[in-house]
């Protein structure tokens, strides 16, 4: 995602507060869903959404991409589809 910001000649910039604004994942040329939510993981350091996607781009490890704007232009940073939770650490289980 570093290269959307340095395509802009800026640092990145991820803001540490969920944004709510929906936005389109594809797969290749095509629409496949929408983030619905999306936000930097200090824990994980890195981007993570909820999204809504098409059942066929559903199985976990399907790659795609997450439309992202840096200084309103708009570019895509790769996602790849996981299972919830994004984190389980253990002490958290049982």
């Amino acid at each position: 995602m570093e290269w959307l910001f340095a395509a802009q000649d800026l640092p990145p910039i991820l803001s540490p507060l969920t944004s709510r604004e929906p936005v389109p994942v594809y797969a290749g040329r095509r629409q496949a869903g929408r983030a619905t939510s999306t936000t930097w993981s200090p824990i994980l350091k890195k981007a993570i959404a909820l999204a809504s996607v098409a059942k066929e781009h559903a199985d976990e490890g399907t790659r795609l991409e997450v439309e992202w704007t840096v200084e309103a232009r708009r570019g895509r940073a790769p996602a790849t589809v996981v299972p919830l939770p994004f984190f389980d650490p253990p002490r958290k289980r049982g």
